[in-house]
């Protein structure tokens, strides 16, 4: 965790990448506040309701279209 926490310290642009399953789950460590964190990408099945309250806190969410 400490050399994550280095690596966004350090970081022009911090990108978090995490399927729907990871939405809602807490962690065990404490990362970093989402005000860190540049972009979050997804995939359409995260929750709707969580996705607008990332954007809501400026947070810019990518989610990748659902697999034909």
């Amino acid at each position: 965790v400490d050399i994550q926490r280095a690596m966004i310290a350090g970081a022009a642009k911090v990108v978090f990448c995490f399927d729907h399953t990871k939405f809602g789950r807490r962690s065990t460590f404490f990362l970093c506040d989402f005000a860190d964190v540049d972009v979050v990408v997804t995939d359409a099945q995260a929750p709707a309701d969580l996705v607008q309250a990332l954007r809501a806190k400026g947070i810019e969410v990518v989610v990748a279209p659902p697999l034909a």
